[in-house]
């Protein structure tokens, strides 16, 4: 097993039979990590574009 950890726990593992070398490491970045991380900024970008948009919605509201 590889993976990586964040502030939020693990965010991505792969799990695999043998030992690690230079391919599965590769594989492990282009097709595990790499999009992970990816969606992962998605999800932050559009959480804090939401805080941004009810927090804009309420001074105007309030």
């Amino acid at each position: 097993m590889i993976g990586a950890i964040s502030l939020e726990g693990i965010i991505a593992a792969m799990t695999f039979t043998g030992g690690t070398n230079a391919s599965v490491f590769e594989t492990y970045v282009t097709q595990v990590l790499v999009p992970n991380r990816m969606a992962l900024r998605k999800a932050i970008s559009h959480t804090q574009q939401g805080i941004q948009l009810l927090m804009l919605e309420s001074a105007v509201m309030g």
